[in-house]
């Protein structure tokens, strides 16, 4: 991992890239060869901020994340829920990626401080349930990787300093 921050024109910057090579094989008795997943990745991450004056500042940031399946969703040994529900991994499940990107604002008035926070994130290869109802009247539930999911949302956070000794935050 390597990362790089300066300042120009009066805005502060931060790059960064990751790399990693990521190699995966599963034996399964059942199964005649072994199920491999090989994959060299980049994850950059760039991240931009302007101080406006000592009370305002926005921020600006973009960073590729990973979400690996961990090994008890790659297991395909049923495993029990209930009576009624048998959760089955899957050895083909490969890892999510999302794409996020963040723009912020912060504020001060007077002793209270001002955020204003959004946003949006596109994940490849998301993880979905699929749903099942057996002849036995038992619901099987297995994740598969699906297209792509995007998602956005915005929160508002005040922060208030009502004495030394007490500092209130609120988050919606």
């Amino acid at each position: 991992y390597a990362t790089y921050n300066n300042k120009i024109l009066g805005i502060g910057y931060q790059l960064g890239l990751r790399s990693e090579y990521f190699m995966r094989s599963i034996d399964i008795d059942t199964e005649p060869e072994a199920i491999d997943y090989n994959k060299f990745m980049f994850y950059p991450s760039l991240h931009f901020s302007k101080d406006f004056n000592e009370k305002n500042q926005m921020q600006l940031s973009y960073s590729r994340r990973i979400n690996r399946p961990q090994p008890w969703l790659l297991n395909n040994t049923p495993q029990y829920i209930d009576p009624r529900n048998i959760f089955k991994g899957s050895p083909y499940l490969i890892p999510e990626y999302t794409d996020a990107f963040e723009l912020n604002y912060r504020t001060m008035i007077k002793k209270v401080k001002i955020s204003i926070q959004t946003y949006y994130r596109n994940t490849s290869n998301s993880f979905v349930a699929i749903r099942s109802m057996g002849d036995d009247g038992i619901m099987y539930h297995q994740l598969a990787n699906s297209e792509n999911q995007q998602s956005a949302g915005m929160e508002f956070g005040f922060d208030f300093g009502l004495f030394k000794w007490w500092q209130v935050n609120t988050n919606m």
